[in-house]
């Protein structure tokens, strides 16, 4: 299949380049649709700051596979460690099996308390309780970052340490990731801008149980007679239009038909339509510079490809569009 492409991409003239932009993805890539739902006024963005930064750390609840240190204050020969079993339930000298399940620590320590001394074990028995290990108490970060997955979240974490957790963001990340928080209906949108570290929102807390989701930019291709044909991120906050597309590619050839350019864009789930777009008109202001949508193709033939064109130009602008994703 690999070799069917150079094939045709040398019969059609096109200039292929590595597209740094293409990072491959780890797991299901999210559209913007899916995580940006809504967008916060700058009053209502600050208001949000305020009330992310003074959130409080939920209370840690004792899971199934939580390690407990656990000691009697001047008795030496009651420290235990214990491993929370997959029912709730663990094991602890004098008074047997508990179910702690559900439990914070500081109520632990008092069912102890109350156990010692019901039974007549310890008198006035003073309990310290530890979660040593709690691989329940993570946060995740998924998306366009390098390393998505789960990381502990134990004691004072913020939204910067989670992404530099996870190496960081994607060159095609979004400036705008989406916090998803137990107990909210919905995601939180947060602007980090282009420099995370500087943005308001870096530090924020970061609890277990979140989960910070760095959503896609949208991507457009440019394949044909072009310098640097490829992939390129649709700009965030102003239109991206043809001319703009075809000079961020680098330019077109000297072999280009100007005249035939074709913008194949996706209507639904399955259908796509193609427009022509004259590109002699559009640099004279005689055409209209169409404004680019994600996923969008932008084909400018040569005069090698115009029988191809003619015969099926989206089919095979869609071709050289998955190529280009497939070998780079």
């Amino acid at each position: 299949m690999k070799t069917k492409f150079f094939l045709l991409a040398a019969a059609a003239g096109i200039v292929c380049s590595a597209l740094p932009l293409c990072a491959q993805y780890a797991g299901p890539a999210p559209g913007s649709s899916d995580y940006a739902r809504r967008v916060l006024p700058v009053t209502e963005e600050q208001k949000e700051l305020e009330n992310l930064l003074s959130a409080k750390q939920p209370t840690v609840r004792i899971a199934a596979g939580d390690m407990l240190d656990v000691k009697v204050y001047n008795l030496k020969a009651y420290e235990v460690r214990a491993r929370v079993a997959s029912d709730g339930s663990a094991i602890f000298p004098l008074v047997g099996a508990l179910q702690v399940g559900g439990l914070s620590v500081e109520d632990l320590q008092n069912l102890l308390r109350d156990k010692l001394q019901q039974d007549g074990m310890i008198r006035d028995p003073h309990v310290s309780a530890v979660l040593s290990e709690t691989p329940t108490q993570v946060a995740t970060v998924s998306g366009e970052v390098m390393k998505p997955g789960n990381y502990p979240v134990r004691g004072k974490h913020t939204l910067i340490e989670m992404l530099s957790a996870a190496e960081g963001l994607k060159d095609t990340a979004s400036h705008t990731v989406v916090l998803d928080r137990p107990g909210l209906q919905e995601g939180i949108p947060i602007q980090l801008g282009p420099d995370p570290t500087q943005s308001r929102f870096a530090n924020i807390p970061i609890f277990a149980g979140d989960t910070i989701i760095a959503s896609r930019v949208g991507v457009f291709y440019v394949v044909g007679a072009v310098k640097n044909a490829g992939a390129y991120p649709l700009k965030a906050t102003t239109p991206t239009t043809v001319l703009q597309a075809m000079s961020m590619a680098g330019g077109m050839g000297y072999e280009a038909e100007l005249g035939n350019a074709r913008l194949v864009r996706r209507e639904g789930t399955s259908n796509r339509t193609e427009t022509k777009v004259d590109l002699n008109k559009v640099m004279r202001g005689k055409g209209e510079d169409l404004t680019l949508q994600a996923d969008d193709i932008l084909m400018l033939p040569t005069n090698k490809m115009r029988a191809a064109i003619k015969g099926g130009g989206a089919g095979m602008a869609v071709s050289l569009a998955t190529s280009f994703i497939l070998y780079h």
